[in-house]
């Protein structure tokens, strides 16, 4: 899966499981918690997606907001774990 493939993927996601409306765009840098797309419970399900759907483990010390700000800072935050994990190898 390329960089390019995370952004719809997590769009798609976050549309569907938390209810937005099919003609409400979320754009890439729009606060999914201060925009009301995703609430504080709603962030479980996201980090679940994305150790589930997207490969990307969750530490316990990648629990910040930052990581989950927006459909941004998600695809950052999985691209940087996935080079660090290429890096490792």
């Amino acid at each position: 899966m390329s960089a390019s493939d995370i952004t719809p993927l997590v769009r798609a996601f976050i549309t569907e499981e938390f209810g937005v409306p099919a003609n409400q765009e979320i754009g890439d840098d729009e606060s999914l918690l201060g925009g009301g797309f995703v609430d504080s419970m709603g962030i479980l399900a996201l980090i679940d997606f994305i150790e589930s759907d997207l490969g990307v483990a969750v530490g316990e010390d990648d629990l910040v907001a930052t990581n989950f700000e927006s459909i941004a800072a998600i695809r950052e935050f999985v691209e940087g774990k996935r080079r660090h994990a290429a890096s490792a190898a």
